[in-house]
């Protein structure tokens, strides 16, 4: 996204955008949506308008970026998780199956068995 974007969308000046940019003090804008960055952007410049420091808000950016990448990195374990869930349970499904074919077969050959006895 452009600084003349964001600024259109946040209502902050591109200079004070560039500022931010220049502070490290803009998210990742691979790992935030375009509304959460609005968001973000919008809450730096209201926590540096009142007086919060530089480093404490750098910090803050970082943890929010790390916070993020922690969470693409879950969101993609369970997703590969569900995956193998899915092969379990459709490895469980075809043996359920094929215990099925063998009790209906056993109960089968049994009568067939009783017939021959008798």
């Amino acid at each position: 996204m452009t600084s003349q974007t964001l600024s259109r969308q946040t209502g902050i000046s591109k200079s004070k955008l560039k500022f931010y940019q220049n502070s490290a003090l803009l998210p990742d804008s691979k790992l935030f949506t375009q509304r959460q960055i609005n968001d973000f952007v919008k809450f730096i410049d209201e926590m540096y308008a009142v007086g919060i420091d530089l480093d404490k808000l750098k910090r803050y950016t970082e943890l929010q970026n790390e916070k993020q990448k922690l969470i693409a990195a879950q969101t993609t374990l369970l997703k590969q998780t569900l995956v193998q869930l899915d092969e379990k349970r459709n490895d469980l499904k075809l043996e359920l199956a094929h215990l099925n074919y063998l009790q209906e077969n056993q109960s089968l050959a049994e009568c067939e068995l009783r017939q021959l006895e008798s």
